[in-house]
């Protein structure tokens, strides 16, 4: 497959089909790859929920030409290597034992690494938005109130947004004197994909989701009825969803070109690529203020999730009342 070939089939071929993505990223790849010289070590971590229905060695070979890539871009010497992190703990050891350059991680694990002065924070826009809002999306009129999902299922979808996706639904309940999503709700389940998620609504083989209002955009534009037929019965504050920190000490001298690199990786064909396997169109930088309401989100549930009593767990049966 050539690289022109390749561009042909992600384009025409839904962002997170993450095997042919892969296939793409690597035929691309294989045109540009320079000799394995010895370089500037380039480190680029990732959390697994970065990744929706995607499996671990897929993801290392799309991130290992990720980071190939931007090291090209960058017209820099770099030995560029990635890791696959578990969460918010793992991540913070790979920066406590200078293990990771560049670690891609959701919001609500950047709060819990903490690790606020590891480096600076870069966002992804979508549809040259910073910030996105979540819809907790259901049949019009099916259900007055959150109250009224009682016992109901509903789905998140997995991948880059689903940790705050998830952090904001929970918030949502604790702010309405509700239980927490896994026993207020009779099922919980994770989609890989927003029409996974939105699509069983429209049909009525589910009663909710929560989706990016990108996503569920999107999706009324290519079939308008979804909007007549659904209609949210909650939507959050702009939130970002997850992030890429950069190591502030990292090679100094060539740290300013690797910044404006991941800033121009859309401006090429292999970038865009690479960037859309994150749902994402261009990454920039911003004031570390525009995460803040966020990280307070994500704070004040914490909190509040430790104030609460704890109470003896049984196994949790689900409850299916009421018709759809």
């Amino acid at each position: 497959m050539s690289c022109q070939a390749a561009t042909r089939v992600v384009t025409s071929t839904p962002a997170r089909v993450a095997t042919t993505i892969v296939a793409a990223l690597a035929a691309c790849a294989s045109l540009a790859a320079a000799p394995d010289e010895p370089g500037e070590p380039f480190l680029v971590g990732f959390t697994t929920s970065m990744f929706a229905g995607v499996n671990t060695i897929d993801a290392r070979a799309a991130m290992s030409v990720w980071a190939k890539e931007l090291a090209a871009s960058s017209g820099l010497h770099l030995h560029a290597s990635t890791t696959i992190l578990g969460g918010a703990d793992e991540a913070r050891q790979a920066i406590d034992e200078r293990r990771v350059h560049l670690l891609l991680l959701s919001t609500e694990q950047y709060y819990r690494m903490q690790r606020p002065a590891f480096g600076e924070v870069l966002y992804g826009l979508r549809r040259n938005r910073q910030k996105e809002e979540y819809l907790l999306l259901t049949k019009k009129g099916a259900y007055p109130t959150l109250q009224h999902l009682g016992g109901k299922d509903i789905t998140t979808i997995d991948g880059i947004d689903h940790d705050m996706s998830v952090a904001w639904l929970e918030t949502l309940l604790m702010e309405q004197r509700l239980p927490p999503a896994r026993v207020h709700f009779g099922t919980v389940t994770r989609a890989a994909k927003p029409a996974r998620g939105v699509l069983p609504v429209y049909f009525g083989q589910a009663d909710a989701c929560v989706v990016t209002r990108s996503a569920f955009e999107l999706m009324v534009e290519l079939n308008p009825q979804v909007a007549t037929a659904l209609a949210p019965l909650a939507t959050s504050p702009p939130l970002i969803h997850a992030i890429l920190v950069l190591d502030r000490r990292y090679a100094p001298e060539i740290r300013a070109r690797l910044l404006d690199a991941l800033q121009n990786l859309h401006t090429t064909a292999r970038g865009q690529q690479v960037l859309s396997f994150f749902g994402v169109d261009r990454i920039t930088t911003g004031r570390f203020d525009d995460l803040a309401p966020s990280l307070d989100l994500v704070r004040s549930l914490d909190r509040q999730q430790k104030l609460q009593k704890p109470t003896p767990q049984g196994p949790v049966t689900p409850v299916r009342g009421g018709a759809r």
